[in-house]
């Protein structure tokens, strides 16, 4: 008799959430490329209300540092407390030491825009490696309304 073979486990599930509607097309194709399972909106609000809805699983958060009606931050700061176990990650076309002084110290992992698939792929499947480490506030919201020079 065969043995029985283990199920695999859930995919992952990534929220992009990126105000330009290519970006957030982009990478949501890019990691439905790499098996993920995306939800993606342009809007942090509607990210807040997808994250509010509980019959969808969130691991992470990926997310723009900079939009228009909200920062990447405060959406940061806001879902975790809806969702406290999604891991927090930040893309942004600017390099960690153009933006704020609290992002610029930060742990919450950045990906720096361009980026290559498997480079975004990496930087997800480590943060997950990582844990849901509990973010300070500093962290996710510390000076959310700081632009980069």
């Amino acid at each position: 008799m065969p043995t029985p073979q283990p199920s695999p486990p859930d995919p992952v599930t990534v929220l992009v959430v990126d105000d330009e509607d290519a970006a957030c097309r982009l990478v949501s194709r890019i990691l439905i490329g790499r098996s993920y399972r995306v939800l993606s909106t342009t809007s942090p609000a509607e990210a807040l209300e997808i994250a509010a809805d509980s019959s969808q699983a969130i691991d992470v958060l990926l997310t723009d540092v900079r939009m228009p009606s909200m920062s990447g931050p405060e959406l940061a700061a806001r879902l975790v407390e809806l969702r406290p176990s999604v891991a927090v990650m930040y893309m942004s076309g600017f390099s960690r030491d153009v933006l704020p002084s609290h992002l610029q110290h930060s742990d919450v992992p950045l990906v720096q825009k361009p980026f290559a698939p498997h480079a975004l792929s990496r930087s997800i499947a480590e943060t997950l490696r990582r844990g849901s480490e509990p973010l300070s506030r500093l962290e996710v919201a510390g000076g959310a309304s700081e632009s980069p020079a």
